[in-house]
């Protein structure tokens, strides 16, 4: 199979240079995608022809011979939403994902949310009850251990969107931290969806122990001094104007660049299953 070039052309559009009879993977509009510093947010690759007339190992080999273009397009779109590829069970996925062929799968330490193990390089997305709302925050953002690389895999689409004597141990992080390879400023962090929790639960006041039974202790500025409500509750609005829902429809997998682009999630009524699988070495912070 001849490999497909991909093109990064003027507005973050890509172009496919390949027989319309061989598999390819091409750009399609996603609604409401708009344009962030000139490149399309987000971006959505599918795979032609239908995923029913192409099998796994081939899909998987086109990725592997395309992965560092696949990943220089993350790199200036900041998430792409992959469609119609045939990603039907877990090893599936998972051959999918190392066919990006990045350095190694990230281990959390301290901060996992609730997972369950699924394989080696994948486990369930936070497994909190579906009326949970997260809002948007950067994957580990509260950590000094944290992913480069974050694949989300819709594996069931259905449904609507809608003083214990332990020991607390905290971090002093920065807010705002620049990419090594662009001198650009992130806002990368938790803390927004932290307050989020903390206010959806009731648990705003000392001792912060919340409706849902979890102690939810608040971001301060360095000092210790606390974040003002009306600063928060500014971040909140300005995340959810900006956010993007992913249209999610099953065998859908969304790769997000953890360093530039937050994630978050809605709650939703009926069955719905999402794998995740995270990479370190994606790329790095300056370090002063």
């Amino acid at each position: 199979m001849a490999s497909v070039l991909l093109t990064p052309v003027l507005e973050g559009v890509i172009v496919q240079h390949s027989g319309s009879e061989k598999p390819a993977i091409t750009p399609f509009n996603i609604p409401h995608s708009r344009s962030v510093h000139g490149n399309t947010f987000l971006l959505g690759l599918k795979l032609e022809p239908s995923s029913q007339t192409i099998s796994i190992n081939e899909a998987v080999k086109l990725v592997d011979e395309q992965a560092g273009t696949l990943k220089e397009l993350l790199g200036k779109h900041g998430a792409i939403l992959f469609r119609n590829f045939p990603i039907k069970f877990t090893t599936d996925f998972q051959a999918f994902v190392r066919a990006f062929k990045l350095p190694n799968p990230h281990h959390e330490v301290g901060l996992s949310g609730k997972r369950t193990t699924v394989t080696d390089d994948v486990k369930t997305a936070n497994e909190e009850p579906p009326d949970v709302k997260f809002s948007y925050h950067s994957g580990y953002g509260g950590s000094a251990h944290f992913p480069g690389i974050l694949f989300f895999y819709s594996q069931i689409a259905k449904g609507e969107w809608q003083s214990n004597g332990a020991l607390q141990v905290v971090q002093k992080l920065p807010a705002i931290r620049k990419i090594a390879s662009t001198g650009k400023p992130i806002f990368f962090n938790g803390f927004v969806s932290v307050y989020g929790r903390a206010r959806d639960n009731h648990a705003l006041e000392a001792p912060y122990k919340g409706d849902d039974e979890k102690y939810h202790f608040p971001t301060t500025y360095g000092d210790g001094l606390g974040i003002p409500i009306k600063y928060l509750e500014r971040l909140l609005k300005l995340s959810d104007e900006i956010g993007f829902l992913v249209p999610w429809e099953e065998s859908h997998v969304s790769l997000i660049d953890n360093f530039t682009v937050q994630h978050a999630r809605s709650p939703w009524v009926g069955k719905r299953s999402l794998l995740a699988s995270l990479w370190d070495g994606h790329g790095q912070f300056l370090t002063s």
